[in-house]
């Protein structure tokens, strides 16, 4: 569980769609059950460092907002998906703050589309692990959900990476698409290459 957490947090931040920066990881932080452990915040450090080392766009803001939701939820849980919603809204209030006083606008609409996102993946995610503890053998269809979504999410953000020529996020694509259509058929294996696309 730790190196599943440690993984998860230091893969989520890297996910842009249409560069809307990531708000997946404040989303997460906020939809789990238990208290967030040393190796979700170790994950998110090294994410941080290994931007700072790449010299990439480090979005300082978003570490920071994350860092705060990582010390409040030591003390305080969300119950509800209103709550996860809310306590990843004030994770990603940060960023944008920071982009209407130094940025463009450009990065101001940007920074404000993170917000809606990363409250509905909260939103979505809380429900599909409210229960998991306590799932059957047969996982209900909220629980199976939440595990999809997550593991999309994880390979947009392996998307970032590349072995040689080998993009990651792709290669990922295509096994779990392959592994889908070995268990469930070639239906489900045409549906979760629709997914992973």
């Amino acid at each position: 569980p730790g190196l599943a957490s440690f993984l998860c947090f230091f893969l989520l931040p890297f996910i842009r769609f249409f560069e809307i920066p990531s708000p997946f990881t404040a989303a997460f932080l906020s939809a789990r059950r238990e208290k967030p452990d040393f190796f979700a915040l170790l994950g998110i450090g090294l994410s941080l460092l290994l931007r700072l080392l790449w010299g990439l766009n480090a979005d300082l803001w978003q570490y920071l907002g994350c860092l705060f939701l990582w010390l409040t939820l030591q003390t305080i849980r969300p119950q509800t998906e209103i709550q996860a919603s809310l306590f990843c809204l004030a994770a990603l209030l940060p960023r944008l703050i920071a982009a209407c006083l130094t940025e463009t606008l450009w990065d101001v609409i940007l920074a404000a589309a993170a917000l809606p996102m990363g409250m509905l993946a909260a939103f979505v995610l809380h429900s599909g692990f409210c229960e998991w503890r306590e799932c059957y053998a047969q996982p209900r269809a909220r629980e199976r959900f939440g595990v999809q979504i997550l593991a999309l999410l994880l390979m947009a953000a392996l998307g970032f990476f590349r072995l040689g020529p080998v993009n990651l996020g792709h290669l990922c694509a295509i096994v779990a698409t392959l592994l889908a259509a070995m268990v469930n058929g070639a239906a489900y294996g045409a549906a979760a290459s629709l997914f992973c696309g």
